[in-house]
């Protein structure tokens, strides 16, 4: 609905075939171009290079079959499959380092690709990251945060002017500068209601999902997915254990 429809310039310039790769999945598209061209008596191939043109445009395709952005999950975890220390035993601050500094700009350009970046509340408490695109060149993503009793100080970065971030939670629904607080039903499953709210109130057709554990393994659980990607280190072990990394056996 941002760009009017082609169909009618193809008529207009008496273009005399069209070769298309995969229809519109959007619901005020789907197909109506296609029929429009074809009542005018162009020729239309459908289904050329079908399956390479989908992943082209994924992100899109899915968002609008699933009504849902496209999900992307994402962890950095040790050879022995822990994704943090133990925090209880440790008076280590920030984030652990698992990733090699080639990992994190690989991770970093994964986020200049996504519309949204997405963690809970104590991914930011315990490591209290910008989740910005800083090391490498692209748009940094909007930030979503699950923080059911608004326990963020504000001094925390994700508060910054860096981009716009989203505090779901169960108290408050108004907009601060480019801070959006939005209230949500915590008595049920609170991520199929986040990716709808993503997709249908503020346009959001893909998140990458960066953590912590707990978010991780409910969106493994409900299928909330479409793509995982895990960086393991190739030597890196937590001896005396930690936070263990999401459940493999669901996927």
């Amino acid at each position: 609905g941002k760009t009017p429809p082609c169909a009618h310039l193809i008529i207009e310039h008496q273009i005399k075939r069209v070769v298309i790769a995969c229809k519109d999945p959007h619901t005020i598209v789907n197909g109506k171009g296609i029929a429009l061209l074809q009542s005018e008596g162009i020729d239309v191939l459908e289904g050329v290079c079908e399956q390479e043109a989908f992943l082209m445009n994924q992100h899109f395709m899915i968002a609008h079959q699933k009504q849902r952005p496209y999900i992307l999950l994402k962890w950095a975890e040790s050879k022995n499959g822990f994704m943090d220390i133990d925090r209880s035993k440790t008076v280590y601050e920030g984030s652990y380092p698992l990733s090699t500094s080639l990992s994190q700009l690989q991770s970093h350009t994964l986020r200049s690709r996504f519309q949204a970046i997405m963690v809970g509340k104590n991914t930011v408490l315990v490591d209290n990251p910008t989740l910005t695109t800083r090391k490498c060149y692209g748009k940094n993503p909007v930030r979503v945060v699950v923080d059911k009793d608004l326990k963020i100080p504000v001094s925390f970065k994700i508060f910054d002017t860096q981009s716009s971030t989203i505090i779901f939670n169960n108290h408050k629904e108004m907009d601060e500068g480019h801070h959006f607080y939005k209230r949500i039903d915590f008595s049920i499953p609170i991520f199929p209601q986040i990716f709808q709210l993503l997709y249908k109130e503020y346009n959001i057709i893909s998140v990458i999902v960066e953590g912590g554990q707990s978010v991780l393994q409910q969106c493994l659980d409900m299928g909330l997915y479409d793509e995982i990607v895990i960086f393991q280190s190739k030597d890196k072990i937590l001896k005396d254990g930690g936070l263990k990394s999401p459940s493999k056996d669901r996927f």
